[in-house]
């Protein structure tokens, strides 16, 4: 239930709730919606720096890819989140 929590709160940009979500549940990072993407993949679209960063775990899979083929790096880099870019990049 902490996933479907987590995707909604990430669609909808809720930091606040974001960060409470993280500190009192145990969120998989590599958790997929219908879609194909993960936490990681809508933190990375909307830079969130810090929460990707408490997300990225040894065992994540940074080079994913949601049902229409796009991975992590393609979408922080379509929106621009050069940060993120960075961050994942480092890690491939």
């Amino acid at each position: 239930m902490a996933g479907l929590r987590y995707h909604a709160l990430l669609q909808m940009d809720m930091d606040l709730s974001l960060k409470h979500l993280l500190a009192t549940d145990n969120i998989d990072a590599d958790l997929k919606a219908k879609n194909g993407r993960s936490p990681l993949s809508y933190t990375s679209e909307l830079g969130h720096e810090a929460i990707v960063k408490h997300l990225l775990a040894p065992d994540n899979d940074v080079d994913s890819t949601a049902n229409n083929g796009r991975t992590l790096l393609s979408y922080a880099s379509k929106k621009g989140q050069i940060l993120i870019v960075e961050l994942l990049s480092s890690l491939l």
